[in-house]
């Protein structure tokens, strides 16, 4: 029996190569981002004990993809996307490993945490919508419903198993390791990357001023699309209000429960249930029409 026949569009996308290459590494890579976003958290509360600084470190995260994710399209259409996601691949995980040292070092502040979170945020910031991107050149415009169906649902299966990956190296090794083992993935995902057969068009010749005016294009294209637009509102609306109470689940942990990093990572764990199982039923269905 085929496995398409099995598992609908999901295993039709999960038998083209590139595809596959792809969403491997993509999937190691999202369960070091979940494991690396909790002993973030984690550190930061043990350094602190302040919510202020749970939310300025998740702060420093996430806020350099609207400053940033921009340009990360206007470079990608310029140098490529997977030239642009293998490179800030390779500097997230370097910047990963450095702060694994420096807590293994016992040199580790608060601030410094605050400044490579924010350096590797910007990465993560030219890093997925390139990423994101590729999968347009990896499989066939019918099976492109079933492919970003099950991007999505492979993130929340990072949210859903993240953390106990996340509890079991806190409570077996040290919070460093944790840090060491999401530089790993993406020195995996690195490798997946330069497996992809894949063409792009780049366009070399546009002058590097250019790209700000092919920000100012899109921006503009955004917001006067109805469409679009209202599918970047309903986008931005849980992550600013819903999304950042993430970032505080050390504290509730520990204050409210009275628990420590067992009781963070399943709470953490919690968070991602449902939306994998929306995501994980869009991926089987393989369109989202009707």
């Amino acid at each position: 029996m085929k496995i398409h026949g099995v598992f609908g569009g999901i295993g039709k996308t999960l038998g083209v190569r590139n595809y596959r290459y792809y969403w491997i590494g993509s999937f190691i890579s999202i369960l070091g981002f979940w494991i690396h976003k909790l002993a973030l958290a984690w550190l930061t509360w043990e350094l602190t004990k302040s919510p202020f600084w749970l939310g300025m470190v998740g702060f420093a995260a996430l806020f350099p993809s609207f400053i940033f994710s921009p340009f990360s399209g206007a470079l990608a259409d310029r140098f490529g996307m997977r030239l642009v996601a293998y490179y800030s691949i390779v500097a997230s995980g370097l910047l990963a490993l450095l702060l694994g040292i420096l807590v293994s070092l016992e040199m580790a502040t608060i601030e410094i945490v605050f400044v490579l979170t924010f350096l590797q945020g910007t990465g993560l910031a030219f890093d997925l919508p390139a990423r994101q991107g590729l999968v347009n050149l990896l499989v066939k415009k019918e099976d492109l419903s079933s492919a970003i169906a099950l991007n999505t649902t492979t993130f929340h299966i990072g949210a859903f198993i993240g953390p106990a990956i996340f509890g079991f190296l806190l409570e077996f090794l040290s919070i460093q390791w944790v840090f060491y083992a999401n530089a790993l993935t993406f020195l995996v995902f690195t490798l997946c990357l330069r497996e992809l057969n894949i063409s792009e068009i780049k366009n070399l010749s546009t002058p590097m001023y250019k790209i700000t005016e092919d920000i100012r294009e899109g921006i503009y294209y955004l917001l006067g699309h109805k469409g679009i637009r209202s599918l970047f509102i309903l986008a931005i609306i849980p992550h600013l209000f819903i999304r950042p109470f993430v970032d505080f689940l050390p504290g509730f942990s520990e204050e409210v429960f009275y628990r420590g990093a067992d009781g963070f990572a399943i709470l953490a764990s919690s968070f991602g249930l449902g939306s994998l199982l929306l995501g994980f039923l869009l991926a089987v269905r393989g369109k989202t029409q009707g």
